[in-house]
């Protein structure tokens, strides 16, 4: 599921800042990790760009 944007939940998450890491991991699965939004960004760019690659969020995601 995309907005008018292109963007998934996961996405939208990633670009607000969340950290719950439990509510995130709901989003995580592999198939979304790949989908592009309008602007050619997938989740797992969001995720280098904020520099989050070292967090929780980016090796349950590198997992998938």
């Amino acid at each position: 599921m995309q907005d008018s944007k292109g963007q998934t939940p996961l996405h939208l998450a990633l670009r607000s800042g969340i950290k719950d890491w439990e509510a995130l991991k709901l989003l995580v699965n592999a198939k979304i990790l790949h989908i592009k939004d309008n602007k050619g960004k997938k989740p797992l760019d969001l995720i280098s760009d904020r520099g989050l690659s070292g967090s929780l969020i980016a090796e349950a995601c590198l997992k998938q």
